[in-house]
């Protein structure tokens, strides 16, 4: 046997030991500093939608009827505007996938039409829900948007479902 017979066959198993090494390191970077950017998306996904959950528990204490809607309204803004929710939704903006960022666009500033239909609003915020859930990992789900907010709302919406 020659030398390089003996060397082509060690120096593959030397080199094909380290690239298969390497993978695995960059793979469990990779796994690691996606677990840390769920965590920080989680933060901010929650602190986002604290506006909007104190104004729906605070609107159980309202009486019903129109005016119900406006005080409602009236509550949210000034929970949106206030320095802490602006750096919240900036830090959404930078962190969140697309589809929820165009969501909270979407809720935040809707299109003219939809200030007709009473439903939009919470309709919405239900989608946001469902694409922060399936961002954070929850890639099927068989909760209608109905479910997602039966817990802040006293009367089941069954026309909701979109």
């Amino acid at each position: 046997m020659d030398i390089p017979q003996i060397l082509v066959p060690a120096v593959t198993l030397v080199l094909g030991a380290l690239l298969s090494w390497y993978g695995q390191e960059l793979t469990h970077r990779r796994n690691a500093e996606l677990n840390v950017l769920r965590k920080d998306k989680r933060e901010i996904y929650l602190a986002v939608l604290d506006p909007f959950i104190n104004t729906l528990l605070k609107a159980t204490d309202l009486p019903e009827g129109p005016k119900r809607d406006a005080e409602m309204v009236k509550l949210a803004k000034v929970s949106l505007a206030s320095h802490e929710a602006k750096i919240n939704q900036l830090k959404l903006t930078l962190m969140g996938s697309d589809k929820v960022v165009k969501a909270w666009n979407d809720l935040l500033h809707p299109p003219a039409d939809a200030a007709k239909d009473q439903r939009y609003p919470l309709q919405q915020f239900c989608r946001l829900l469902n694409l922060m859930r399936r961002d954070l990992g929850i890639r099927s789900s068989s909760l209608s948007n109905n479910d997602m907010i039966q817990f802040l709302v006293r009367e089941r919406m069954d026309d909701l479902s979109t």
